[in-house]
């Protein structure tokens, strides 16, 4: 795969956002699988090694004891994939533990989450399934405990719990003859007997993360999403694009519900009907049955907005005053609305203005007259006598300015005439 660039208007990283549609975290996946593809065609990261590191001569005994002891480590044993320092430190040699460079998690799409929990289903319950699930799961694991390795070596398991699970690394406080001091164990989890942590971390090898196996084809990931998306149909394209329609006009709804518009329920509905988006979209398969309930609600909420502008348009043409929004909305609610002071207030007076233009012919926002006139007549007669059946007759007739056509489809009884 020819890797260019990353596809313009998305996040240049991350992982797939499960919050979005499926159509849009397939396209966060490309994005996903050409970063890896751009990471792992460069060069591994320059690491420092022991002869780069350089301490200058001191004066004092108390800064000798200060500084820093080089550890010598066997050329076959050098520490690789360091990322940063710690404030720990290894349980059996004492030197500093370092976090290691690891693979990055691997990313998923929301379907590709769905297949992974049919198939950990499909392993059943017994205790060869429950094992095959849990080594599936341990791939991730084992890839951070050789490279924890690379990064510290002669690291043991507890210092790896320690880094990787604290919850399970318990610390205690023991009266010796010294005195109180601390000391740590692993949990009971980690001492059971056949734990999978102590299989792996006996079978794992020191490898820097760069030459592990690749926990993430991003070529296989990408090419599958590709083929999908050229054997898609238009009506699945258009099913793909469904959910952000729905957003997109809820979205245009809350845009014109003004903060001063208090409308019955147009808010939390709105809100309700995100919230049943969501609900659809993570549901599989997909029931378009589910988007067309929602039609209604959102149609309910485009009347009474599109009712209530076009009455204040038609009011504020006569005249504006204070509180005619919510004029305006009690009188879609309730019907009626009481004005104090009557027609001398602002209110009424362009109430007066609006209701008497209603009365005037306004030319100018009329419509022009017709240029022709149809007209369909449909009866049902008994012809061609008062014994015949019924039958249906038709008559068309057309008007305009020079001529009057009549025509006609007439229907007679050949049986009992």
């Amino acid at each position: 795969m020819t890797v260019k660039s990353n596809l313009l208007g998305l996040e240049t990283g991350g992982m797939p956002d499960l919050n979005y549609c499926r159509l849009y975290q397939k396209l966060q996946m490309l994005n996903c699988c050409i970063n890896h593809k751009k990471v792992g065609n460069s060069a591994p990261p320059a690491e420092a090694t022991d002869e780069d590191e350089f301490y200058d001569a001191e004066e004092s005994l108390e800064s000798m004891e200060a500084t820093p002891q080089k550890v010598l480590h066997s050329v076959w044993n050098q520490p690789q994939g360091r990322k940063e320092r710690t404030k720990m430190k290894l349980l059996r040699s004492g030197e500093t533990l370092y976090e290691p460079v690891t693979q990055a998690l691997l990313p998923m799409t929301e379907d590709m989450v769905e297949e992974q929990s049919e198939m950990m289903e499909q392993l059943g319950d017994n205790a060869e399934g429950s094992e095959l699930r849990a080594r599936i799961l341990s791939a991730s694991l084992l890839s951070d405990m050789e490279a924890f390795k690379a990064a510290n070596p002669g690291a043991e398991m507890e210092d790896f719990v320690r880094w990787h699970s604290p919850r399970d690394w318990i610390e205690e406080e023991v009266l010796t003859s010294d005195g109180c001091k601390m000391e740590g164990r692993l949990s009971g989890r980690m001492q059971a007997p056949c734990n999978l942590w102590q299989e792996m971390w006996r079978a794992a090898k020191p490898i820097v993360a760069w030459r592990q196996k690749r926990l993430f084809d991003d070529t296989k990931e990408a090419e599958k999403i590709l083929h999908s998306f050229s054997a898609l149909r238009p009506a699945q394209i258009a099913t793909l694009l469904l959910p952000a329609v729905m957003h997109a006009s809820i979205h245009r709804l809350l845009e014109e519900l003004r903060p001063n518009i208090q409308l019955p329920d147009a808010v939390s509905n709105c809100r309700a009907a995100i919230a049943k988006i969501v609900q659809i979209v993570r549901h599989s398969p997909l029931d378009l049955q589910q988007y067309e309930d929602l039609l209604p609600v959102l149609q309910k909420i485009e009347v009474r907005l599109s009712q209530f502008n076009s009455l204040r348009r038609r009011i504020i043409d006569y005249g504006d005053w204070e509180g005619i929004d919510e004029f305006v909305t009690r009188l879609l609610i309730d019907g009626n609305v009481s004005l104090a002071g009557g027609s001398h207030s602002p209110a009424g007076r362009a109430l007066l203005k609006a209701m008497g233009s209603l009365n005037k012919k306004d030319t100018s926002s009329g419509l022009p007259s017709p240029v022709k006139k149809e007209f369909v007549l449909r009866a049902m007669a008994h012809r061609p006598g008062n014994g015949s059946t019924c039958s249906c007759q038709k008559l068309f007739c057309s008007v305009d300015e020079d001529s009057v056509r009549l025509a006609g489809a007439w229907t007679q009884d050949t049986l009992f005439y």
